[in-house]
């Protein structure tokens, strides 16, 4: 049986790693994209000019997919619901475009994810305490946008994260007293970024950073607010 064309001459190479790196792609982000099944194997195309004339069939039904790349484009709207069906993937790569909205909920059940990136995508709202669910996690990078709202308590079961980036948002609040736990050797953390929220007040984040004890290991970085050029947007405590 002749396999449908799908505009990239891979119809018949299962994907699970797809790199579309500023690839200059426009537009809304199809959920027909994440909506079928395919077998894992390997497939990169890593640019337009790599990858001239890709169409959107070329990357539907990628449940196996283990590595979605799609930072430094133009895509916008929000991210469909379906993208919960890509239960296998590990890595998520989407700063740099314009999706905007908050943080979708559907994340957390990508409980094998271990890096997500989505720094610079106009996000705003709160941190959703149900990311405590994506324990895989070793990277998160949400900075340069404008999420508000306080580091969540139960983020403390994130015990394999290395790097948690928040700069440049409209965060409140301080570091919670749980959070003294990830500077324990059950926990990963390095990296700590909190600069340029100007929300928070200096003075009370360097208190709950001493108090909590996150530092205590001596592992751990954590870059505080200090003062910022912006202007507060959202609620302070």
């Amino acid at each position: 049986m002749t396999k449908p064309d799908t505009g990239c001459g891979c119809a018949a190479v299962p994907v699970q790693v797809l790199d579309l790196t500023n690839a200059q792609l426009t537009g809304n982000i199809p959920a027909a994209w994440f909506d079928s099944l395919a077998r894992a194997a390997v497939l990169r195309a890593v640019s337009a000019a790599a990858a001239p004339g890709i169409k959107p069939t070329a990357i539907i039904g990628l449940t196996q997919l283990t590595e979605l790349r799609l930072a430094g484009n133009r895509l916008t709207g929000s991210l469909p619901d379906s993208i919960e069906l890509l239960g296998s993937l590990r890595v998520l790569h989407l700063s740099g475009n314009a999706i905007g909205g908050r943080l979708p909920l559907k994340l957390a059940t990508l409980i094998k994810l271990q890096e997500l990136s989505m720094r610079s995508t106009n996000l705003s709202g709160p941190l959703p305490a149900s990311f405590a669910r994506l324990t895989e996690l070793t990277t998160l990078d949400l900075a340069k946008n404008s999420l508000t709202g306080t580091l969540p308590d139960i983020w403390v079961s994130l015990t394999k994260v290395r790097t948690i980036n928040m700069a440049s948002n409209m965060l409140s609040g301080v570091v919670p007293q749980l959070w003294g736990q990830m500077g324990a050797s059950t926990h990963s953390l390095q990296l700590l970024v909190l600069t340029d929220n100007p929300c928070m007040i200096p003075a009370a984040v360097k208190s709950s950073i001493e108090d909590s004890g996150i530092l205590s290991n001596g592992r751990t970085t954590v870059l505080e607010p200090g003062a910022s050029t912006r202007s507060c947007t959202g609620p302070t405590p």
